[in-house]
């Protein structure tokens, strides 16, 4: 019932898959409900992994869609080919492919609409057949027609069934609500199947498929297949478990559990794969076969009358064979466009269609209509479903009257066919009344859009007859806001008058009028980051647009992150991005970031004849100007909020004249487009208000001449200092609180700015970093965080209350960044003020951190004692969430010296501690930290499962820091495993996780781990490879224990690759590092580092008794670091070996020994 077509981009090799509908399919409602859904649901999804949307468009009567054509075939031809010659799909491959489906299915589940709406999707066919492999390599998902989503026209009734029943979750063939996890059991499906080349669940009938699904009764994969690890078998029977609760949580958890497999498996060559098997490498341009679109809606859609008798609903049933389309060669040759696939399908509409003398005034436009596909499929939705009068709401600037346009332009084949009763309908009318300011002007508009001549007499009244005579019509009215006043008796009373007339009005506020439909017209979508960026509609306006200025243009990777920023501080909005995009001739896209401070000035076309256009202010002004008074005066307060605000804020904050209350002016502000609400958490019962940043600019520069200025500043910064330090006391722990703390972050970043440098100012910026405090220790980024605590330090002067607490934030700023000197330095300062001030309580805490340089410097035993007392204090004062931390430190330190034993059990005491306090930030450090002194001993399930805990933890938080930190801690157990992918692989995600939040520190001793891991298997190229990025990032940390356990990887790597001068310099450096940090398991390390110089004279040397010599030199130093010590009162079986104590030590002897297994060598 639908055919496809392959349309090649004129120029280059690029092609795009165009779907139409057959003609006699355009009236049945539900299908094209059904098929404006798929769009709808689809062109919202921008991901690697999923095909791409990019244009809805109509023809000649009939809807088509193009989407990214990818060249390759689906998953389920390619099983077939596989199993027709005998083969199984290899480990590797298969594994490979289901992580790249869980990733897109993972971005699916999170999507959100424009507001921030969580958009509930949820695929319910995830099946062999909508999973395309690509001859490049790459993974698609495909076909959400049958997903269930939020904003769904058409939802699934009780007793259907959604999708292929050998696909089907037990939840799903019970008819019963379905969620990610749902989709999660499906991907499990279609990977047991490719590992197992037979179908799990597959019976005689569907009724008997159901019933093997309902069972979930699964087979071993490694009983059917001989070289599947056991881990991967306990990976796939998770995500396969019959109860939802038992299975991955997510797509991502599946995907993680995926990646973990995979790391241990071959390198997967997805691509080599695909070309094996696909035995027709190139385009056939003679033959395009299309699959009838009908025949995948009659076999995804099953309705349940029983659960033993299923029937086929939901769409029209399957009539025919497979649609054979076979494009002439002039056919073919015009399927092409001007410059790229993301720009409109002017070549393909006119394969598609070919209409002349169409009844309406709206004529081809001056540049191309870019994105909207989502919009697009919207405003068709509310048209199929009977919507008469649709409104576009939206600030000006948003683009309403283009998408009016090309919407109107899309409906004009309805509006100039005949309908049911053989009556032709009456066109489209496209009406402009930016000139309009009265009743008079507004008909006069109207008439000549209409052609009617106006004759005297009631003119609402004649073109209201008019209208009537025309029967089925559309009227698109732009530019209403102006004479907004007149919506009841024009509007209004056609509307009444003409029942089978429709209307679409864009305008700036509501009409307020019955039987309104509002439909909002958000901001194009702007990219999450610079890799995103070419996918992202507003960055493809920015550089359709600049092609204007610059024919050809095509923007370098450098550019790009650039025009991502541009866009972003646009807020997507497409009259800014198109006047930005035509200063592209004379400046270049960074020199234009630069400039965006000044956008009021900057933004200008100079070329326009509308005045409301032509600059961004004067698109602005207009609105400003028809405010009333106390409207004016609330939206300059609303300005002073940064990032939006909830309801009680803006009461707080703002003063009306008259004591009116502020929420009655805001929503009408609101129902002028001038406010905005969004949902940050996905959830639509937690709304928030906010200004796009060109409209708060504006407002803020219009109340620095208000006499509001000074009180609204100053409400709005006593409004969020309070709310900000009563949640900073128990945000560190708590997921809701930093989460609160982080959506009002700009609220209080801006207070910090605002009061540093004003008179008596500087309490109130600390005050607003201490807020800030727990979510930038926590989350990031960190780089921030050191920042504005240099900066208020600066500002404090003398007081010495306020200088302790600044002092002793930036000292654990500082300690986290690995800066012990300069941590130490505020302490000292600080221990000193609470002394002074008989703080107790402030002498406590500062004690802890005191401790804690210590350690970090090697003075172990000084750390212990300092520990110990802070414990005391604290445990006086009363704060158990600093003593638990404490005794958590004491235990690292103890573990350090040796006493295992008794470290495990303060870790005890300081988890009992944490969950007492309800530390959940700490209760995951200390996890982590008790799992590093049992795999010291050992004792590597209980280590691992310590990690995973801590993991859960931090992952609940969004501590990525600490998220990152775990990773490393399983990387380094995996080693232990003797599974190096694995390795890797969470060595990798920690160096993600790490620079993300701007952990320097970390993402140094990261890159060492990398290193290190490189360095264990001989891979030396590699190791080389990191260890300069490590050895710059710490130095520029100044952190000296991993500096000089650097200069030690690297000597002992150039020792044995030959470059025995190199490496004895290098040495030298590190010893003199190291020695200065008086870290004995760092020394012990480099002990072992050593040695692998004296490897390197050993394979070097042609003196016999010089090799003994240094073999026997070599195998004391095994010795000394993997023996335990003497039995003593504290170590009955003997002290821990160096190795026990330290990581390092373990690594730095692994790699000693399989250098020396490498040079024929006994270890």
């Amino acid at each position: 019932m639908g055919e496809v077509f392959l349309a090649r981009v004129e120029g280059s090799a690029e092609t795009l898959v165009v779907k139409r509908i057959l003609p006699h399919l355009t009236e049945n409602p539900r299908f094209l409900r059904l098929f404006l859904d798929e769009t709808r649901i689809a062109s919202r999804l921008v991901h690697p992994n999923i095909a791409r949307i990019h244009e809805l468009g109509e023809a000649d009567g009939t809807w088509f869609v193009a989407m990214e054509h990818v060249d390759g075939k689906d998953l389920r031809e390619m099983l077939k080919r596989t199993r027709e010659q005998g083969h199984h799909v290899p480990l590797q491959i298969a594994v490979a492919i289901a992580v790249e489906v869980a990733r897109g299915l993972h971005y699916a589940h999170q999507a959100t609409d424009a507001q921030g709406r969580s958009l509930r999707i949820v695929h319910r066919d995830i099946s062999p057949h909508n999973v395309l492999i690509g001859r490049d390599g790459s993974v698609k998902l495909i076909d959400f027609g049958v997903a269930k989503a939020a904003n769904k026209s058409v939802h699934t009734g009780t007793g259907i069934l959604k999708g292929k029943f050998p696909y089907m979750s037990p939840e799903q063939a019970n008819a019963l609500p379905v969620d990610p996890r749902t989709d999660v059991f499906a991907l499990g499906i279609v990977l047991w199947e490719m590992l197992c080349a037979r179908y799990l669940f597959r019976g005689k009938t569907d009724a008997a498929t159901l019933k093997l699904v309902r069972e979930a009764m699964v087979p071993v994969p490694s009983s059917l297949r001989d070289d599947i690890p056991e881990a991967l078998d306990r990976v796939l029977l998770t995500a396969l478990q019959r109860d939802a609760a038992e299975r991955y949580p997510t797509a991502e958890a599946f995907r993680e559990a995926l990646a973990g497999v995979l790391a241990n498996l071959a390198v997967p060559n997805v691509a080599k794969w695909v070309q094996e098997y696909d035995d027709v490498p190139g385009l056939d341009e003679s033959l395009v076969e299309a699959e009838s679109i009908e025949a995948e809606k009659a076999s995804d859609e099953t309705q349940l009358e029983s659960h033993e008798q299923p029937t086929v609903a939901d769409a029209p049933s399957r009539t025919g064979n497979p649609v054979r389309v076979r494009p002439t060669r002039s056919e073919r040759s015009a399927l092409s466009d001007t410059s790229t696939s993301e720009r409109n399908l002017e070549q393909v509409k006119q394969l598609l269609a070919q209409v002349a003398g169409r009844p309406t005034n709206i004529g081809p436009q001056a540049t191309s209509f870019v994105g909207r596909v989502a919009e697009l499929a919207d405003l068709h939705q509310l048209f199929r479903q009977g919507a008469r009068l649709i409104t576009l709401l939206g600030p000006g600037g948003t683009g309403k009257t283009r998408l009016s346009l090309q919407f109107g332009s899309q409906l004009v084949t309805h509006f100039q066919s005949v309908n049911e009763r053989g009556r032709k309908r009456g066109g489209v009318w496209f009406c402009d009344l930016t000139e309009a300011k009265d009743r008079e002007g507004v008909c006069a508009a109207v008439a000549r859009a209409l052609g009617v001549p106006l004759i005297g007499g009631d003119a609402v009244t004649q073109l209201g007859h008019a209208i009537v005579a025309r029967g089925e019509t559309l009227l698109v009215l732009d530019n209403f806001e102006q004479v907004v006043a007149l919506a009841h008796e024009t509007v209004g009373t056609w509307h009444k008058l003409a029942p089978k007339a429709r209307f679409v009005v864009s305008s700036r506020e509501l009409l307020k009028i019955a039987d309104e439909t509002v439909f909002e017209v958000p901001p194009l979508r702007v990219p999450r980051d610079a890799k995103d960026a070419r996918s992202a509609e507003a960055v493809q306006l920015f550089i359709e647009r600049s092609r204007a200025v610059k024919p050809g243009w095509e923007p370098v990777d450098s550019e790009l992150a650039a025009i991502a920023e541009i866009c972003k501080q646009l807020d997507g909005m497409p009259l800014a991005i198109e006047l930005a995009a035509g200063r592209m001739g004379v400046v270049n896209p960074s020199q234009l970031v630069t400039r965006l401070p000044r956008r009021f000035d900057v933004l200008v076309d100079r070329k326009s004849d509308s005045d409301r256009q032509a600059t961004l202010r004067g698109a602005i002004d207009w609105s400003w100007n028809n405010l009333s008074a106390v409207e004016a005066s609330l939206l300059a307060q609303l300005s002073t909020f940064r990032g939006g605000f909830l309801p009680d804020a803006a009461e707080a904050v703002a003063q009306l004249p008259g004591r009116v209350p502020p929420m009655e002016v805001l929503f009408t502000l609101r129902s002028k487009s001038l406010v905005r609400v969004y949902f940050p958490t996905g959830d639509e019962n937690q709304p928030r208000f906010g200004l796009y940043e060109t409209i708060r600019e504006y407002a803020w520069e219009k109340l620095q001449s208000m006499p509001e200025l000074y009180g609204a500043r100053a409400r709005h910064a006593r409004w969020y200092l309070d709310f900000g330090l009563r949640t900073a006391t128990r945000a560190e722990s708590s997921k809701p609180l930093l989460d609160a703390l982080d959506i009002e972050r700009e609220n209080l970043a801006v207070i910090f700015e605002r009061r540093l440098d004003e008179p008596q100012g500087a309490p109130d910026a600390l005050s607003a970093v201490l807020a800030l405090d727990p979510l930038l220790t926590t989350r990031g980024p960190f780089g921030l965080h050191m920042e504005l605590l240099d900066r208020v330090v600066d500002h404090l002067g003398d007081e010495p209350a306020l200088l302790t607490s600044a002092l002793e934030a930036r000292a654990r700023a500082r300690l986290g960044r690995g800066r012990a000197n300069d941590a130490e330095a505020d302490l000292l300062v600080a221990d000193e003020l609470a002394r002074d001030a008989g703080d107790e309580h402030a002498q406590g805490r500062l004690a802890v951190v005191l401790a804690m340089v210590e350690r970090q410097k090697g003075m172990k035993r000084e750390a212990r004692a300092r520990f110990e007392r802070a414990i005391e204090i604290l445990g006086r004062v009363g704060d158990e969430r600093m003593r638990g931390r404490a005794v958590s430190n004491l235990a690292v330190v103890e573990h350090e010296l040796g006493e295992d034993d008794t470290a495990l059990e303060t870790y005890d005491r300081a988890l009992a501690i944490h969950r007492a306090a309800g530390d959940r930030r700490y209760e995951g450090i200390t996890l982590a930290n008790q799992g590093v002194v049992q795999q010291g001993l050992g004792l590597l399930k209980a280590a691992r499962a310590n990690y995973q805990a801590a993991l859960a933890i931090h992952r609940e938080l969004g501590s990525r820091r600490s998220e990152g930190i775990c990773h490393i801690n399983l990387g380094d157990l995996a080693i232990e495993f003797e599974h190096p992918g694995q390795a890797l692989a969470h060595f990798e995600s920690a160096l993600q996780l790490v620079r993300d939040v701007g952990a320097l520190r970390f993402e140094g001793i990261t890159l060492l781990q990398l290193a290190s891991l490189h360095q264990q298997y001989g891979e030396y190229d590699d190791a080389m490879r990191r260890l300069p990025e490590a050895v710059e990032v710490l130095r520029e940390v100044g952190d000296q224990r991993y500096l000089g356990l650097a200069f030690g990887m690297r000597a002992a790597i150039w020792a044995l690759t030959g470059n025995l001068a190199a490496a004895e310099e290098e040495m030298v450096e590190a010893t003199r590092v190291l020695t200065d940090v008086k870290d004995k398991s760092f020394l012990d390390a480099l002990d072992l580092y050593r040695g692998h110089i004296e490897l390197g004279h050993v394979i070097t040397t042609r003196s016999e008794l010089q090799a003994r010599v240094l073999e026997d030199r070599l195998r004391k130093r095994i010795t000394s670091a993997s023996q335990r010590g003497a039995p003593d009162e504290t170590n009955p079986e003997g002290a821990p070996s160096p190795a026990d104590r330290s990581e390092y030590v373990r690594a730095a002897l692994r790699s000693l020994r399989g250098a020396m297994a490498d040079a024929g060598r006994t270890p």
